[in-house]
């Protein structure tokens, strides 16, 4: 359930400016429990196609 909610975050951050804020720290905090969900969601700041492809691998 947790990269079903990182893809949420990712889609919803695409085209904020500070994608960041939409972050809460209790669910950032749920999320980075899994390495591979946390490390995709810092690639999403930077480079978007990375973050969906891994996603999509581990789905």
């Amino acid at each position: 359930m947790s990269k079903i909610i990182v893809v949420k975050i990712a889609k919803a951050s695409m085209n904020m400016v500070r994608p960041r804020k939409l972050i809460s720290p209790s669910l950032f905090s749920l999320i980075s429990k899994e390495k591979a969900a946390c490390q995709a969601l810092m690639v999403i700041f930077n480079r978007e196609k990375i973050f969906f492809e891994k996603i999509e691998e581990d789905a």
